[in-house]
């Protein structure tokens, strides 16, 4: 077991106009590796347990900067900044078990992202009647021992077997982590004086 390593990549642009203007922007790639995971690609009919390795890649990538402006009108200093950054990250292999369907692999997405069921609208009492009759163009129904409701919400069967169970979730909604970071700031002095305000959000998660 060691740290994890990683590889940097970075360059970026610097320019100031007329002692008022400036603008930065950066690029950066971050390649991540020898992470700790536990692994899932080993069979359990070995009926082991296996400690935790460095095996893991992640990559980050993505550019950040900022624009910002400054002048003076008589004895006041107005001046104002906006930053900026994006980026996106992506699991290149985390040892998880080979998965029956592709769309339940965490690898390739999202570092954290979730999975779960596909909402397509809602059960009809067309489709209970359908159900009750074991139609063949009847929706799937969850693999529970509870019968479904006109009004129940109904999911998505990926792999089409009539059936609604762990093999039909998949990469839904966006990590608790933003890709896109806005700030804003105003500002002005006078003699000693100073007042500032600063807009901030995040999008995109």
């Amino acid at each position: 077991v060691t740290w994890e390593k990683a590889k940097k990549f970075n360059v970026g642009v610097d320019l100031v106009a007329f002692d008022k203007l400036s603008f930065t922007i950066d690029y950066f790639h971050d390649n991540r590796f020898d992470q700790l995971v536990t692994r899932h690609d080993m069979p359990l009919l070995l009926g082991i347990g296996v400690s935790p390795l460095n095996v893991a890649k992640t990559v980050n990538r993505g550019i950040d900067g900022s624009v910002g402006f400054q002048t003076n009108i008589d004895r006041v200093n107005f001046h104002t900044n906006f930053v900026f950054s994006y980026a996106k990250n992506k699991v290149i292999y985390k040892a998880e078990a080979q998965q029956r369907y592709p769309w339940l692999a965490e690898t390739g997405k999202a570092i954290n992202q979730p999975f779960g069921y596909r909402y397509i609208g809602f059960y009809t009492p067309q489709d209970i009647q359908l159900i009750e009759n074991n139609d063949p163009n009847a929706p799937a129904v969850p693999n529970t021992d509870t019968p479904v409701r006109a009004g129940d919400l109904k999911y998505k069967d990926l792999n089409n077997d009539g059936v609604i169970d762990d093999f039909d979730k998949s990469a839904i909604g966006k990590p608790n982590l933003p890709t896109t970071s806005l700030g804003w700031t105003l500002g002005a002095n006078w003699r000693g004086f100073s007042l500032s305000v600063l807009f901030q959000g995040s999008f995109d998660y």
